[in-house]
């Protein structure tokens, strides 16, 4: 299943350390069920960002252009676990980013 987001890079900007060397990190999740990330797939109006998910020891992270770009993965979450991004050092900034991540339902 995806858990597509979008962001805008003046709200990353107000909420963290997002530009060319900073990153903004947020708790997006905490899944019902355990969940395993296979794939993500991002974009950007212009420019160039970093996108990283994780689950504070487990992580992956895939540069978001404006053809898109996809990453293929298996970060495990268990039940209720935080996950976590982080969205930052671009190289051109990004007005908007479309984040859709992929998950599958693992066993509890």
């Amino acid at each position: 299943f995806d858990k597509p987001t979008i962001y805008a890079s003046s709200t990353l900007v107000y909420d963290g350390a997002y530009g060319a060397a900073g990153t903004t990190t947020y708790n997006i999740w905490n899944p019902s069920h355990a969940v395993t990330l296979k794939s993500i797939y991002c974009k950007t109006d212009v420019g160039t960002v970093n996108y990283q998910v994780g689950n504070g020891s487990a992580s992956s992270t895939v540069l978001c252009s404006t053809s898109g770009a996809v990453s293929n993965t298996s970060v495990t979450f268990t039940l209720r676990q935080n996950v976590y991004e982080a969205l930052g050092d671009q190289t051109t900034n990004p007005n908007r980013i479309t984040v859709t991540p992929t998950y599958e339902y693992t066993a509890d």
